[in-house]
């Protein structure tokens, strides 16, 4: 559900699942912000970052304590067939692309370059 509720194309789908099943295979946090997105709505409060609650991938390691979306095929799809590749970050830019990288460096300048509205 949380790679239905990142992206809906289903190639970025198919390289998100990529990007999250290597996060969990080498420990570091999702990072998500559609996570704690679904935690303010059911709290009825703010989003933020540091929001506490187990849905809140920002703050907490692991997959959230259930769905925080129905999903659909393509989304369950990518997650049992993910494209192949060494990514560890993306960002929807404001143009509707999805950007890739491997690096925290490389991330934090998609973001410069690609993220000004999306990212407020």
């Amino acid at each position: 559900s949380i790679v239905q509720k990142e992206v809906s194309n289903k190639a970025d789908q198919k390289q998100v699942a990529q990007v999250f099943l290597k996060r969990l295979d080498s420990g570091i946090q999702l990072g998500s912000d559609v996570t704690f997105m679904y935690a303010a709505k059911l709290l009825g409060v703010e989003p933020s970052v540091d929001l506490d609650s187990a849905y809140n991938t920002r703050k907490y390691s692991g997959l959230p304590p259930g769905p925080i979306s129905n999903m659909n095929p393509s989304a369950l799809d990518a997650v049992a067939f993910p494209t192949s590749g060494d990514y560890l970050y993306f960002v929807a830019g404001d143009d509707g692309t999805t950007y890739f990288s491997r690096t925290q460096a490389e991330h934090d300048a998609n973001v410069a370059a690609h993220c000004k509205e999306l990212c407020n």
